[in-house]
């Protein structure tokens, strides 16, 4: 058994699952879709994401990877699996905003304006939370300062 990202929440499931365990997202259908990434702004190293479009999307002209680069929103590829189009998406953070769309064959500019699919919750962004624990001292301590509040006046 394997795990795979939901192309609906982004969270990970068994790939042998019928429907997402989070969100109930029918995966059987979920194998057989298409997406496409879209480049939507730049947040910095202009130079290093005209480079990472020359090396993703096999581009050998500078000029042509430059003019794409120029003119956002972009699509960047199409016709991708869930995980390519990950990968690839990940490949562009943190120095550009990119968006996951489901491809179903509409024309470019289709894709363009598509509602966003969610990217994959990274694991690590995952542990910023307080968690169970620190949840419940937080609490604790609240209740704390509140009646030593109240003792007080």
């Amino acid at each position: 058994m394997a795990l795979i990202h939901c192309p609906e929440c982004g969270k990970e499931v068994s790939d042998q699952a019928a429907v997402c365990i989070h969100c109930g997202y029918p995966l059987n259908r979920a194998q057989e879709e298409r997406f496409a990434l879209v480049l939507l702004s730049l947040n910095q190293d202009y130079a290093g994401i005209v480079h990472t479009v020359q090396l993703e999307l096999l581009i050998d002209d500078h000029n042509a990877a430059k003019d794409l680069v120029d003119h956002l929103p972009a699509l960047l590829r199409r016709d991708m699996t869930y995980e390519e189009a990950v990968e690839l998406a990940r490949r562009f953070q943190p120095n550009a905003v990119v968006k996951l769309v489901r491809d179903r064959g509409e024309t470019d500019e289709g894709l363009l304006s598509a509602q966003e699919t969610p990217l994959p919750v990274d694991p690590e962004e995952e542990k910023h939370g307080l968690g169970f624990g620190g949840t419940v001292a937080a609490v604790i301590v609240g209740i704390f300062a509140a009646v030593l509040l109240l003792s007080i006046l």
